[in-house]
């Protein structure tokens, strides 16, 4: 399966062992008031995948798990340059069981936010064509799993041969943190391919592998798609968790492309280990 991504950001796994919410709306955690970015920083994430299929009744019929390998994402450059961008980061992405086939992301880290500008991962998509319910896209298994993981959690609707060997940069740099993180806070992700906003729920503090986190719940909005999509950040540790959850993925195969029913996938990546 394709690498785990990011909000840079950053991809994820392992189970939290606890949970609690503090109370107020803190504007900022201790430490850090920007995503942490230093060169040769590592993170590894550890994925669970839940499939659960509906019957023509409406109820669960049967449920299947995928648990894929390991993902390492780690900091190669700090000053790099493309095209008329500098100071930008490198992101080396890459499964644990599989270091020779590697994607790169290349994101600017400024004191207002963190941009996604550009990517390097020829193997990371498959056609799509989702079927529509009126104006609500329903998503597809390949796409849902190409989605979860890759760096960034696109839908890329292009052929794979179409990327090719080259650096391919979003039309519109993408906004994934806007600072200074607070509870409340909504701003715009992209505008194109499809219109997307992100906005910080709430903050807490997560315990993952016997260590405590202080998190941003980092939610979306995404009018054309029925899926869930849940960042915790930590300003200290990067991506501790991530959440995808889809209650409408269309089941289809090559006899019935049109699909033959239903599934929903909840997905959960959490950081089990980082060198910082």
């Amino acid at each position: 399966m394709k690498n785990l991504s990011s909000l840079l950001i950053i991809m994820v796994c392992l189970y939290v062992t606890g949970c609690k919410k503090d109370s107020g709306t803190q504007v900022s955690g201790p430490g850090n008031i920007t995503y942490p970015a230093n060169l040769n920083y590592e993170w590894e994430y550890q994925t669970i995948s839940t499939f659960s299929y509906y019957n023509q009744s409406g109820g669960i019929d049967s449920t299947s798990y995928d648990y894929p390998d390991n993902s390492i994402i780690k900091i190669i450059k700090t000053n790099d340059s493309l095209k008329n961008y500098t100071g930008l980061i490198e992101f080396e992405i890459y499964n644990k069981l599989d270091p020779g086939n590697k994607s790169y992301s290349w994101y600017l880290n400024s004191d207002t936010s963190f941009i996604a500008i550009a990517y390097y991962n020829p193997a990371v998509t498959q056609v799509i064509e989702p079927k529509r319910n009126f104006t609500t896209r329903y998503l597809t298994l390949t796409e849902y799993k190409g989605m979860i993981h890759s760096f960034s959690p696109d839908l890329r609707t292009s052929q794979k041969a179409s990327f090719g060997d080259s650096i391919q940069f979003y039309d519109i740099p993408r906004k994934v943190l806007a600072y200074p993180l607070s509870v409340g806070k909504t701003w715009v992700e992209l505008y194109y391919p499809f219109y997307r906003e992100r906005y910080i729920n709430n903050y807490f503090s997560i315990v993952a592998e016997g260590q405590q986190y202080s998190c941003y719940e980092v939610k979306i909005n995404w009018p054309t798609y029925r899926i869930e999509f849940n960042d915790y950040v930590s300003l200290d540790a990067g991506l501790v968790k991530r959440e995808i959850i889809s209650d409408s993925i269309l089941i289809s195969t090559v006899e019935n492309p049109e699909g033959i029913g239903y599934m929903k996938a909840h997905t959960t990546s959490t950081l089990i280990r980082r060198n910082f």
